[in-house]
């Protein structure tokens, strides 16, 4: 179902910002996803008013955290979370996550010239994503204590105790 894959994709979102700002310490500030997409607001508002819609940001990418960098170092790190399971299409994922980041990069250098890009995946998909070819050395992946199947199964429990869709 879309809806529970949509939402347990959300709950990782979450427990990854969660687990991923203890890891960085106080001296880094993260943004959480709603922040994170605030700031992109922002910083996309001069775009034409076509690619902004109902508070949110129509073909434009938005990552689900930021690391800002000070203004010299040009350096903001983009966080994504994602609980794509052990035979999902990652290395796409990261393939296509890069080229959005590169993207960022070129359109806001003094922002993001320097930046990397975190990918912060289930614990049970690291090994496969490890593997991956062509992750450029300004990626960087790593795995979270959350375990795919977990996260959906209760995300499925949640979904089933509030909702049924049986009827």
């Amino acid at each position: 179902m879309d809806f529970q894959n949509s939402f347990a994709g959300r709950l990782f979102e979450e427990l990854g910002y969660l687990w991923y700002s203890k890891q960085i310490g106080e001296l880094n500030r993260l943004l959480n996803p709603d922040e994170t997409i605030e700031y992109f607001l922002a910083l996309y508002r001069g775009l034409p008013a076509q690619a902004l819609l109902q508070g949110g940001i129509l073909n434009e990418y938005v990552p689900d955290g930021l690391i800002l960098g000070d203004e010299a170092s040009g350096g903001g790190v983009i966080v994504e979370y994602t609980a794509r399971g052990p035979n999902s299409s990652l290395p796409k994922y990261i393939h296509h996550k890069g080229v959005m980041v590169g993207v960022l990069r070129k359109r806001y250098p003094e922002i993001f010239g320097k930046g990397n890009l975190q990918i912060i995946f289930a614990q049970d998909t690291h090994l496969t994503v490890q593997r991956t070819r062509g992750v450029d050395n300004r990626t960087t992946l790593m795995p979270s204590p959350f375990k795919h199947d977990e996260v959906h199964a209760f995300a499925q429990e949640l979904v089933g105790s509030h909702f049924n869709f049986d009827k």
